[in-house]
């Protein structure tokens, strides 16, 4: 049996509802009513500018009580058992790469410790499949399939990359690549016998 994929997990508003708890706190201190909506950019200060938004990802325990999306701690141990490799890889400012790595610990205790990348230069890290919702990260990836989480900051996503809206439609996706490409491989080997 051939190797199963690596997958690369991004943690903010892929795993992790992070685009919920910043919106929570903006509102509550500049007494506004911002949705998920308007955020139209992955740049914040594109979104919101002159409102800082970024100074909130500065807070002692924010990433720590973020809640995981819908799916995600269910569909990561689904594709372990079913036998890929699941690597995080997360950015964040310093003192939020702890309150991460114990929100993985806290929620996501099936993926090992050592499978946590913190990192602001993703396009370094190697895997057959990466999942992200920064077009950025996306664009630069040297996955063989980088796959975009559906947000409404990436919705003018080029029609040649994937995206998923849900992490049952990432599940079901990653099991027809999977499946593609042992179909490839075994059309290889039959057509050198």
């Amino acid at each position: 049996m051939t190797k199963k994929f690596t997958i690369i997990l991004d943690i903010d508003d892929t795993t992790a509802d992070t685009c919920a708890s910043l919106l929570f706190e903006a509102n509550s201190k500049f007494g506004t009513n911002y949705r998920k909506e308007d955020i139209f950019d992955w740049n914040l200060d594109t979104s919101f500018p002159g409102k800082n938004m970024c100074q909130f990802f500065e807070q002692e325990n924010f990433f720590l009580n973020l809640k995981p999306m819908d799916g995600a701690v269910y569909y990561t141990k689904k594709l372990i058992e079913d036998g890929f490799e699941i690597i995080i890889t997360t950015a964040s400012p310093i003192n939020g790469f702890k309150d991460k790595a114990l929100w993985m610990q806290k929620h996501l205790p099936h993926i090992p410790e050592k499978n946590l990348i913190l990192a602001w230069r993703k396009e370094v890290v190697k895997g057959d499949i990466m999942l992200d919702d920064a077009l950025h990260n996306i664009t630069t990836s040297i996955c063989k399939y980088p796959i975009v989480f559906a947000q409404p900051w990436n919705k003018n996503t080029p029609s040649k990359y994937r995206r998923v809206s849900s992490w049952k439609e990432f599940y079901e996706l990653v099991h027809d690549l999977y499946n593609l490409e042992q179909d490839w491989r075994s059309c290889s080997i039959d057509n050198k016998a």
